[in-house]
């Protein structure tokens, strides 16, 4: 059965309504706040009513949250919700190969965005997200400095 938002924890949530607004790439801007990683603390933060620094230590998220974040983002994948690169829990399974037999993943990386499959339960969690007016105040100036990117890369031919 696919999963809801009521199915999700806090974490789980900002996480998802951050790779839905479609941030440019953190290293074609230069610019940190735009990975995942960090949007998604202080999304978690502002959604929670904390100050936006509150998951960040050095402009990075604590490494509990990044530990909590890579959890949240390994069950999301178990769930079909996302793709962290790696061969499918599901497709191993049913292809008859015991998860953890399979081709090794690459290392996730939670500095970068991985694929979303349920887009529909990425989009719910980021109309949530934007009803609390800071995670919105904070998600559309990201948006607004990620389309700056997007246009320039864009312009330089690298979007096809």
């Amino acid at each position: 059965m696919p999963l809801e938002f009521d199915d999700l924890d806090e974490l789980a949530r900002a996480y998802l309504a951050v790779l839905a607004i479609g941030l440019a790439p953190a290293d074609a801007a230069a610019d940190p706040r735009l990975r995942p990683d960090h949007a998604t603390a202080v999304t978690y933060a502002l959604w929670r009513g904390e100050p936006p620094t509150r998951y960040l230590a050095q402009d990075e998220p604590t490494a509990d949250l990044a530990r909590r974040l890579e959890q949240a983002a390994t069950s999301l994948e178990q769930a079909g919700v996302l793709d962290l690169g790696g061969p499918s829990p599901s497709l191993l399974t049913g292809l008859g190969i015991p998860v953890g037999l399979g081709p090794a993943a690459p290392p996730f990386d939670v500095r970068r965005p991985p694929l979303v499959l349920d887009k529909w339960l990425a989009q719910r969690c980021l109309d949530r997200a934007l009803s609390a007016r800071p995670v919105y105040s904070y998600l559309m100036e990201r948006y607004a400095d990620s389309s700056e990117v997007w246009q320039q890369l864009d312009r330089e031919g690298h979007l096809g």
